[in-house]
This record gives structure tokens, sequence and C-alpha cells, in this order.
């Protein structure tokens, strides 16, 4: 605890000017120099100058025209698709002054005015990109300005101070060019010099709402779609969950593209050659490059570090504590760690919110522009998440339609504090940030949305009610997986030179028949030693009653961490010795002890399941259950010491024991997953001294 009182001091340091840093460090990313940037000047009034800034050259709006009357500057075209209808849309932006200067987007959609914009300088800088992940297309300046249309890039427009009276002979200043000229910086000197005029065009047609530009927006929409995805490795659901949405996203961002081929190839006639070539080019580099998808592991990324990205890492620190815990099962640890989360938006959140915010600003990553569909799988400095948001709309003309999707991996009780409390304070201390967020759950027992609004302090318009937790398609396809009473075959991969002797080979494959019985034990990616060993003891006593052989498959962990590689080493050689006994005397008993790897066949053959209640593991179990599976669901708990690590008979003391033991042997929402999962599922509170009794 002392070093995190030391890291809370930190924040009186580092942190205490959060909000206006953010906002310097935003605004600095897009200044030229340092004279225009002034961070305490917070009201813009209308005697500065814009200066429209284009990939090819600037023009200058002087303060006294736009002061007379709305200014245009430029149109925006493109198409937006809802319901799957596709409307042509025109985005007219202008410079007024309502007291301050301010920067008006129009929107128009098939003709009709559909909404408009006044967005105020927070900032000297406001800016507007061709978002053409989302179908937009094209801008064509204002004649005056005499600026080249394009159909890329980004368009600043930046209030300035000087006025073009204050050029000289050896210095020009932006935007006080004659038409058709840039300014451009010389040694110490700058001169006007020409302009590249050259449209940038894909279309011959002057129509915006042509064909040729409508396969434009779905061409465009498809090769410059990516995806975030931040998670944390904290424990291994977070992990699971964002690496079963990449599988998702990355199948469907494949095939927007081969739709986008597809159109392109159909409607090739559209366009000229030379522009069917350049846009079949772009499909064809998506294609060959890795899925425009990131995954951001916060305990890796400069968000953990103590003093941003030159700082101090703490991530792995702060991981390794928390799984050396769950591989000791102590839960007196683990309930000291959790107290200590709400340290973690003080002392981390300013620099994690600059990082997002340079994520999202395409200084990171190698994509344009912000992502087309940001996603967390876990809750921790979500607000760092949702504020770089903010700092972006900030610099933007328009309102981003940016959004954190929410993937919860616990289930939705009242007890599933990590995910709840944390939206909670969002929607209390920053209302006007938590609109940003969309949560999505499977349904609560009871309530549906309107509970999930209620637990999350959100509006019923943020929650999407899914019909499966973010598992693999293999767990939601009634075929995808064996299933309890089939016959089948299981192949166990060796990961150290101790499993491959134990495997005789590299892999072996076990024939499991229709009448065989299989358990599964698996107590999550961080097992505890000791109930590891007690569950592999208790399971040689079971008596088989069936007509097959009974399966015990012991889940020991990765081979890596050294715990897990001594206590795989231990039950290889006691389920050697046992299962070659069980042969001799024709028992019908096997274990089958197995380090770290996929074990979804083994999860769906399973006649029993012996797990924990971390909430991945139950939104495999429950959907493994929609499929109607006859699966009996054992639910492994912690026992504190100074209680009787097996329940009483009688039906009283049992559920008053149950009680203590998931209060006392889970954390919060651990113990709110196994009371859904006791609801959903039948399923039955065990210890391994209790085993057998849950087998009769």
């Amino acid at each position: 605890m002392a070093f995190w009182r030391v890291c809370l001091t930190c924040v009186f340091v580092v942190g205490g000017r959060r909000v206006t840093d953010d906002i310097v460090l935003a605004a600095e990313d897009e200044a030229q120099d340092g004279t225009d940037w002034h961070w305490d000047d917070w009201r813009h009034d209308c005697s500065r100058d814009i200066i429209v800034e284009s990939p090819s050259g600037e023009a200058r709006i002087s303060a006294q025209t736009y002061s007379a009357g709305p200014r245009a500057i430029l149109t925006k075209y493109g198409f937006r698709s809802s319901r799957g209808v596709k409307r042509a849309c025109e985005y007219r932006y202008s410079v007024t002054c309502m007291r301050k200067v301010v920067i008006q987007k129009r929107t128009m959609c098939d003709g009709g005015v559909d909404f408009v914009e006044d967005r105020p300088y927070i900032t000297d800088v406001r800016r507007t990109h061709i978002r053409q992940g989302q179908g937009e297309t094209h801008l064509v300046f204002a004649e005056q300005l005499g600026l080249p249309n394009t159909t890329s890039g980004t368009v600043v427009f930046r209030a300035v101070r000087h006025k073009c009276a204050d050029s000289s002979a050896t210095k020009c200043l932006p935007g006080c060019c004659p038409i058709g000229l840039t300014c451009a910086s010389k040694m110490s000197s700058s001169m006007c010099i020409p302009m590249d005029k050259k449209p940038e065009v894909l279309c011959d047609t002057t129509d915006p709402h042509s064909p040729c530009w409508s396969l434009v927006s779905t061409v465009q929409a498809a090769t410059h779609e990516w995806v975030l995805i931040v998670t944390s490795s904290g424990g291994g659901g977070h992990l699971t969950a964002a690496r079963n949405l990449a599988k998702v996203h990355t199948q469907e961002l494949s095939e927007s593209l081969e739709a986008a081929s597809e159109a392109l190839e159909a409607g090739r006639d559209l366009l000229a050659p030379e522009k069917y070539a350049q846009l079949a080019a772009s499909i064809a580099h998506i294609r060959n490059s890795p899925p425009p998808l990131e995954i951001v592991d916060l305990m890796h990324s400069p968000c953990t570090n103590l003093f941003g990205r030159a700082g101090l890492p703490l991530g792995n620190w702060m991981t390794e504590k928390w799984n050396r815990a769950q591989r000791a099962g102590n839960m007196h640890k683990i309930r000291d760690l959790i107290s200590q989360q709400w340290l973690m938006q003080p002392i981390f959140g300013h620099h994690c919110t600059h990082f997002f915010t340079r994520v999202l600003g395409g200084k990171v990553y190698g994509h344009q522009g912000p992502p087309t569909t940001t996603i967390s799988s876990q809750p921790l400095l979500l607000q760092s998440i949702v504020q770089a948001q903010e700092l972006v709309n900030n610099l933007d003309a328009d309102s981003p339609e940016m959004t954190v999707d929410l993937y919860m991996t616990d289930l939705p009780t009242e007890q599933c504090v990590a995910f709840f409390g944390s939206l909670q304070h969002l929607s209390q201390h920053h209302p006007e940030i938590s609109s940003r967020v969309v949560v999505h759950t499977v349904a609560p027992a009871s309530g549906g949305a309107a509970e999930i609004a209620r637990l999350s302090g959100l509006n019923k318009s943020q929650v999407v009610i899914e019909k499966f937790m973010p598992v693999t398609a293999d767990f939601t396809s009634p075929t995808g997986l064996p299933r309890p009473g089939t016959a089948t075959s299981i192949t166990i991969h060796a990961n150290s030179p101790t499993e491959e002797r134990f495997l005789h080979g590299e892999e072996a494959t076990y024939n499991i028949a229709a009448e065989d019985q299989l358990m599964l034990v698996m107590l999550g990616s961080q097992p505890t030693v000791a109930e590891m060993e007690e569950y592999q003891n208790q399971a040689t006593f079971i008596q088989p009653s069936g007509a097959g052989i009974f399966w015990v498959f012991m889940a020991c962990g990765k081979p890596t961490v050294p715990a897990y590689e001594a206590l795989y080493e231990r039950a290889a050689a006691d389920a050697l010795q046992f299962n070659i006994m069980q042969e001799r005397s024709g028992g019908k008993l096997r274990i089958i002890p197995f380090t770290a790897q996929p074990a979804g066949a083994l999860e769906g053959r399973a006649d029993v399941t012996v797990t924990r209640s971390g909430g991945m593991t139950c939104g495999e179990l429950l959907a493994l259950g929609s499929r109607g599976d006859n699966r009996k669901v054992l639910v492994h708990v912690e026992v504190p010491q100074t209680m009787s690590p097996v329940a009483p008979v009688e039906a009283v003391g049992r559920r008053e024991w149950e009680n203590s033991v998931l209060e006392a042997g889970m954390v919060p929402w651990e113990a709110g997953n196994a009371r859904h999962m006791m609801e959903e599922l039948d399923a039955e509170i065990v210890t391994a001294k209790m085993l057998l009794r849950r087998l009769e």
C-alpha cells in the first residue's frame, strides 16, 4: 500500500491540470507554431481571421467578411446507409459570427435539410476530414477561395490574430497570397509560390449524387474502415473477449471488402480506366495487408506508465500481482487489490487520455482518421477513452459519431461492480461524455434493458441486449461443438517436454464414445494449485456407474508459469500411474491433465463441468445451455480457512453455507455470476472436498 500512496501523491503533481493540459496537447498536434495557441483564451471573438488549410494550399476569410454574414467554405459529399437504405448527403460548411467565431455545418440528405450544427471555437483549430470509412467521397471548396477540390485528407479552419497587413516583402502570411498561389517557407523567409491547382477527382461527372460517386463511396468506406479494441491482460476473460470480438470484426471487415470488390467490378464502366485501377489497387492493398484492426492491452501500453510514454511501466507489475493472488487463491489479497482499483483513473488517467487522443487522431497506428468502431472489453480507464473522443470532438468542425461499445465480460447482476461501478461514476460525474458509451450485455435475470440502465446509470437507449456474451462462434452454433452423450474425438497438444512424454508424442487423440462420461475441471487462466491437486486426488475415488469410460480432464494452466509447470509435472506423473493401474484392473476411470490450450470441444462434450464463475466461462456455459444440453454445472468456490469446505446436508444450513462462501470466497462480480448460473442452469456450488457428493 505504501507504493500506492506515493503514486496517489503523483496525482497532485502531474494530474492537477488534466483538462487544460489535454486540450493543449491535442491542439499542439494541429498547431504550426506556438504563436496562435493560448490555452487560457477560451472565448474567441470575431476579430480573428480564418485560415482554410487544404492538402494543396490555403486561403483566408477575413474577420470583416464573415462578421457581415455567413461565408461559405466548402461542401462535402457522401452517402449514408441506414437500415439498408442508402441516401446521398451533402455537408455545407461556413464561418459566421455569433458573438464568437463559429463554424456552421448544414447537413442535407436527398435534398432536404436534416439538421444544422454550430461549432464554436474552443481551441484555435477546427477541422473536418473526408471520412471515407463513413461513406464520404469528396469535397468542393467555395469558388472565391480558389482551392482545388479533393477526395481525401483533412481541411483545417485555423483562427489567427495576424492580418494580411502584417505581411512584408520577405515574409508572406498564410492565406494572404493572390488566388492560385500559396505561402511557402524557405530558410528564414517565406514567399508565394504557385499552388497545385489540379483537382483530385475520381468521377468525371459533376453530379455528386451520381451512381459513380455512390460506387466510390462503397469502395472507400470498405477500404478505410478500421476497428480499435481495448482490453486488459489482468486475468484471462477480458483478453479472451477481445480476441473473440476481433475474430467477428475481422470477418465483417473481410466481407465488407469483398462486397465492395464485387460492386467495383459490376460498376467498372462508371469509371475511367485509370480511376478504376486506382480503386482496385486500394482493395488489393487492404486484402493483402493485416486486418485493419488494432488491439490495445492497457497493461502493455503507455496508459499504465506512471509518467506517460517515457515513464515507468507498471502494467506487467499490476497484472502479476493479480495473477499471483489468483494462483494462490488468496482472497484477502484479491479483495485488497480490488479496493485499490479506484486509483487507476487519478494516477494513470491523464496520460491515458493523451495516448488515446493520439490513437484517435491517427498518430499511433497507420490508419487514416479515427476508428470506425471503438470497442472495450473491460471497464478500466474507460473515462480516458471517452475523454479522448471528447477532445477530438473539441477540435473537429463535425460532431464525430464516435462511441465506445463496452462489452461486459461478467453477467449483469447487482454485484457486477467492476463494470457498473465505473459506468455509474462516469454518468454521475461526467454526464456529457457518458453518452458516448453503449453497453452490450446479455439479458439480466429480470427487467431487460431498463434494469441495465438502472444498474449502469446510462440511458436505456445506450443498452444493447445481446443473445450471447462475446464468446467464439463455436459456442453459439448448435453444431459448433460436440454435445454431452455423443461420440467425438478430443485432441490434446503437447506444450512442454513433460506433456509430450505423457501424450507419447506431440499430440494425442482420445476417442470418447457416446456411452462415456466426461468431466472437465478448469479453474480459469489462473487456477489455484492446491485446489487442482485436491480435485485430482478426489477424482481417483470416483466410481463410474455407466457402461463406458469416465474421463476426467484437468486444465493445469500455462507451462510457462513455473508454478503451473510444476503442477502439471506432478499431475501427469500421478495420472500416468493411476491410468496404468486402471487399465490393468479393467477400471473405467481415466485422468488426463493438460496444459493451456483451447478447450471448447472438451467443454461442449462435458457431462460435468467444474469451473470458476468467471464471466467468460459463464458466458460459454450459458451459450451451450441454450442448445438444450443436459450437463451438470458445478461452480468452484475458494473457502476461507475459518469455514468448513463441505456444505451441511440439510437444506437451510446448505443455503446459509452457500451464501457465506459466495460472499467470502469470491470477488463480488463472480459471486453474482454464480448466483445467475444457479438460477439459469441449476448450477451447484462445489469444493474439491465435496466433489464426490455432487457426482452422486
